[in-house]
């Protein structure tokens, strides 16, 4: 499961520190409660499968974690201000610009997204490593009914190339988008799976984004039926059967999902 600070699934939506979207200044408390909390550069959030009132929220360079029913935030991952990229435990280990936090369902492994290396975190021991060396620009669980849950992760990498990455064995593997037709290559920038184990896939163009439905199996290429985007990379996030798609910033298209995902009905924007 992922979902940003702003743009919550299943949970109510959060607002942490006094400065959590514009990022805090430095004689905030790194700790604290929701209100006294700070965070530098409000970045991810997921929520805690194993505590109903838990989420850890992801700042630029650490993760944080916070009980909502004790309403107290404590350390995690990384140092409030201490960027880098280095393996360790808690806050011996350095982030930097983290953009995504994705969570096994038995609470046990975090996988994050930054500026660099993609990292695997045991909740547990809080040990942080490396484990994607390549910069990528978003990821998201292989959702297919195929393979075992938690067991893989979709990647696009820096240029808009898409990966799986098996992260029992681990084993990656590249994946080639078809274009869009004979003069249009596909650049894809955020991705998200569906049930079936279709992807979802936002592309950037110099004239605008558009969001598709990729089979990885068949190599089946749809472009999705929704209003035009006038974004170049629109975010695109699935919620139980619904399709989110955020757009220049200002605007969420939410879609009700077919059982194929290739055919939308008339979307409703919601202006944020």
């Amino acid at each position: 499961m992922f979902c940003s600070l702003g743009f919550s699934v299943g949970k109510t939506k959060l607002f942490c520190g006094p400065n959590a979207d514009a990022g805090a200044s430095a004689d905030t408390s790194e700790t604290g409660n929701r209100q006294t909390a700070s965070f530098y550069g409000a970045a991810a959030a997921c929520p805690d499968p194993l505590n109903p009132s838990g989420w850890y929220l992801a700042e630029s360079f650490a993760i944080k974690y916070f009980d909502e029913s004790k309403d107290e935030v404590s350390a995690f991952a990384g140092a409030h201000f201490g960027r880098g990229q280095s393996d360790g435990i808690g806050p011996a280990a350095g982030f930097s610009f983290i953009f995504q936090l994705l969570i096994a369902s038995d609470g046990k492994t975090i996988w994050c997204g930054q500026a660099g290396p993609t990292r695997r975190i045991d909740t547990a021991s809080r040990e942080v490593t490396s484990q994607y060396l390549d910069p990528v620009l978003s990821l998201c669980w292989d959702r297919s009914p195929r393979v075992k849950p938690d067991s893989a992760l979709y990647l696009v990498v820096a240029g808009g190339g898409l990966r799986r990455f098996d992260t029992v064995i681990p084993e990656l593997v590249t994946l080639t988008l078809p274009r869009a037709n004979i003069n249009s290559k596909l650049y894809a920038k955020y991705v998200d799976c569906t049930a079936t184990g279709h992807l979802l896939i936002s592309t950037s163009s110099p004239v605008d984004g558009a969001v598709y439905a990729f089979d990885p199996i068949t190599s089946d290429l749809q472009q999705l039926d929704i209003l035009p985007i006038d974004s170049h990379a629109p975010f695109v996030l699935i919620e139980r059967d619904r399709l989110l798609v955020a757009t220049n910033g200002r605007t969420i298209i939410s879609c009700t999902l077919p059982p194929h995902y290739f055919s939308l009905p008339k979307c409703c924007d919601r202006d944020l």
